[in-house]
């Protein structure tokens, strides 16, 4: 085969045009002449083409299989974009986009009804804190400014699970959380 492809490559070293207008006329017909050796090199080789039958796709259901940590993963590897839709839910006042765009899906519906419920709570959380608890922190230190950060630093950390656990195509419960999710009904 290694002869046949430096045989090859001498002949169209020696064949090269050397007027333009030879070499126009050589560009239209490289396609040809290339599909002709291929065929004789096949043909050389008994090599056969073999066709490719376009496989029929249908509409696959999401598969559930149990990860060893115990979530269930239903998100197979052919719809990512469900993933993604559920994930984009955990970015604090996005969970509105699944939850109106995908309402036929279980998966998107759960993440969305769990995002929505972390964000109500941090929103609740936050105003407790600017009405009631901003009177008495001394800014830039002091028990309820760590208090407070701690706080803030947890809900950032829980947003950021929830946004890892739906773009793996997990249904993972987040415990407070996901028993609000439980009772909203949208």
């Amino acid at each position: 085969m290694a002869q046949d492809t430096q045989n090859f490559a001498d002949e169209e070293e020696l064949n090269q045009p050397q007027t333009i207008k030879e070499k126009v006329k050589r560009k239209s017909d490289e396609p040809k002449v290339i599909a002709e050796k291929e065929k004789n090199l096949k043909q050389q080789h008994n090599v056969t083409a073999t066709k490719m039958t376009p496989t029929k796709q249908t509409a696959s259901k999401p598969r559930k299989k149990k990860a060893p940590d115990g979530t269930v993963d239903v998100i197979g590897d052919d719809d990512r974009s469900e993933a993604l839709m559920a994930a984009i839910s955990y970015i604090p006042p996005l969970f509105i986009i699944p939850l109106l765009a995908r309402k036929e899906s279980d998966f998107a519906q759960f993440h969305a009804k769990q995002a929505m419920a972390m964000f109500i709570i941090l929103m609740v959380y936050v105003i407790i804190w600017w009405v009631v608890l901003s009177n008495f922190v001394i800014k830039g230190g002091g028990p309820l400014w760590m208090m407070n950060f701690a706080a803030k630093l947890g809900f950032v950390i829980i947003f950021c699970i929830g946004f890892v656990t739906a773009f793996q195509g997990k249904k993972t419960k987040i415990p407070p959380f996901s028993l609000i999710a439980e009772e909203i009904k949208i």
